[in-house]
C-alpha cells in the first residue's frame, strides 16, 4: 500500500512538473502577445491624442481668423474687404471659397453679387492649389525610394508616389484636400514611418511633373 502511495506521489509530481512547464510556455507567449498588443494600443492612443490636440489647435486658429476677417468681408470698406480676402486666400487656399460663401450667405441678393469675383478667384485658387501629400524619405537611388514606398504601402499608406527632384528620389504618401488634413494624418505617419515626415502642396512643390517609369520627374 505504501509503495502504491509512493508511486502515485511520484506520478502526480511528474504530472505537475509537466503542467507547470506547459503553462509556463503558453503563459510566456501570451505575455509577449499582451506586451505587443499593449504597445500597439498605447501607440494608437498616443496618435489619437496628438491628433485631437492638433485639430483643436487648427480649429481655434480657424475660428480666430474667421472672427477677425469675415466681418471685414461683409463690411463697407472696400480696401478692408480686399485685404481680408487676400489673407484667407493665403491661409486657406483650398477652403477659402467655403468661407467666402459663408460670409455672402448673410447678405442680401444685391450685395451677394459683389462677392462673385472673389468666389471665382477662390475657385480658381483651389483648383491651382490642388492636393497635398506627405514626404517620408529622400534617396539617391530609385530602388531605395521604391523600397520606402513599398514599406509604406504595406502599412496602408497609399498612394505611395516617388518624385525626382534634382538628384534625389523623394517618396511621398497620401493625397489630402488641404494642409490641415495632411498635417493631421502626418501625426500617425511620424509615429509609424518617419519622425521627420512633412506635408507639401504637390503643385507648388513639384513643378510640371513628367511621368517616368516608376516615378515623376519635377521640372526645374
Amino acid at each position: 500500500m505504501e509503495n502504491k502511495g509512493q508511486v502515485l506521489t511520484v506520478a502526480l509530481s511528474a504530472l505537475t512538473t509537466v503542467l507547470v512547464a506547459v503553462l509556463g510556455f503558453y503563459g510566456s507567449r501570451s505575455l509577449e502577445e499582451i506586451r505587443k498588443d499593449s504597445a500597439e494600443i498605447a501607440q494608437t492612443k498616443t496618435i489619437e491624442l496628438e491628433r485631437e490636440k492638433l485639430r483643436a489647435e487648427q480649429q481655434a486658429r480657424l475660428e480666430k481668423n474667421l472672427l477677425e476677417f469675415v466681418p471685414k468681408l461683409v463690411g463697407s470698406d472696400e480696401a478692408a474687404r480686399k485685404a481680408a480676402t487676400a489673407v484667407l486666400f493665403i491661409l486657406y487656399p483650398n477652403d477659402a471659397k467655403s468661407y467666402i460663401d459663408r460670409a455672402a450667405a448673410s447678405l442680401g441678393e444685391e450685395e451677394k453679387k459683389s462677392f462673385q469675383p472673389a468666389i471665382k478667384q477662390a475657385e480658381g485658387l483651389a483648383e491651382r492649389t490642388g492636393s497635398w501629400t506627405i514626404v517620408i524619405g529622400s534617396d539617391s537611388s530609385l530602388e531605395a525610394a521604391q523600397d520606402e514606398a513599398n514599406k509604406a504601402a504595406k502599412q496602408g499608406y497609399t498612394p505611395a508616389v516617388i518624385y525626382k527632384k534634382g538628384k534625389w528620389f523623394v517618396t511621398t504618401v497620401g493625397s489630402y484636400p488641404s494642409q490641415d488634413v495632411a498635417n493631421s494624418e502626418n501625426v500617425a505617419i511620424r509615429s509609424k514611418i518617419r519622425s521627420s515626415a512633412f506635408s507639401v502642396n504637390v503643385n507648388s512643390w513639384c513643378n510640371s511633373p513628367v511621368d517616368k517609369t516608376g516615378y515623376y520627374e519635377c521640372g526645374s
